[in-house]
């Protein structure tokens, strides 16, 4: 399945700006430094790049290295994922 979406926010500056569209597919398997879009109950849609993998269960971060999301103080399960991106489009 493929699917787009907007990014809103500077979080993944400089890899994806502000207003920019990025395809998304949906995969079986995700590996570190892959950029992801989760579906959080909490936080709703996050676009994040994976910084660790322990089991059924990631930690995500943001590329800006001048802003702090507490999104990225918790674990998600792999279930969670919406898709990768693949392309900015």
């Amino acid at each position: 399945m493929l699917d787009y979406f907007k990014v809103k926010g500077n979080s993944m500056l400089p890899a994806l700006k502000d207003g920019q569209y990025v395809l998304i597919k949906n995969c079986k398997n995700y590996e570190l430094g892959e950029i992801v879009i989760i579906n959080s109950p909490t936080n709703g849609y996050l676009i994040k790049r994976i910084s660790s993998i322990y089991g059924n269960s990631i930690r995500v971060k943001g590329d800006n290295l001048k802003l702090e999301s507490s999104a990225c103080d918790q674990n998600y399960s792999l279930k969670e994922i919406y898709g990768k991106v693949i392309s900015v489009i």
